[in-house]
């Protein structure tokens, strides 16, 4: 099962360089980044021999995504400046290992319910959230606090076929 894929990553205490900026692991038209630069990126992880884990962010655009996952982790994901008011600010899924905790490996995911996207995003939306959960140890569902409980809530499809698929998976 791809969640229990265990990839190596090396601890924080023995690296002396800076923390790696993240890198566009896919794009908003889906294509994966060159290999070189993924094998690139995660060749430091490798060569120390230490697994590591994989916490994904989905849910609504502009919902603060990846504001959560840079307080939580101190990581540099891109956010939303309120001077250029709500868009899309994460385009496709970003990777970026987790400065504070040594061995954990962050996704930053696209949004979803995204005006720009049109109907072609919500099939990248679709995909990139099962591709999420196909990797990710924990997967963590951003929903705005008004849509909570309710049967119209933005992103209720896509939840519907998260959970449907991870309930498959297990």
């Amino acid at each position: 099962m791809l969640s229990t894929l265990m990839l190596l990553v090396t601890s924080a205490s023995s690296r002396s360089a800076a923390p790696l900026p993240p890198l566009q692991l896919i794009n908003e038209r889906g294509d994966f980044a060159a290999a070189k630069s993924v094998e690139d990126y995660l060749r430091p992880f490798a060569e120390h021999g230490r697994h590591f884990g994989v916490i994904s962010v989905i849910g609504p655009q502009s919902s603060g995504k990846s504001t959560l996952l840079n307080a939580l982790f101190d990581s540099s994901f891109d956010v939303l400046q309120d001077v250029h008011g709500r868009q899309r600010t994460t385009k496709g899924v970003w990777l970026q290992e987790a400065p504070t905790a040594p061995g954990v490996l962050l996704l930053d995911v696209q949004g979803t319910d995204s005006r720009e996207a049109g109907d072609d995003g919500r099939t990248f939306e679709r995909m990139s959230a099962l591709f999420a959960l196909s990797i990710s140890d924990t997967l963590c569902i951003n929903l705005w606090e008004h849509d909570v409980g309710r049967q119209e809530a933005s992103s209720l499809a896509l939840l519907h076929v998260v959970f449907e698929l991870a309930l498959e998976l297990r």
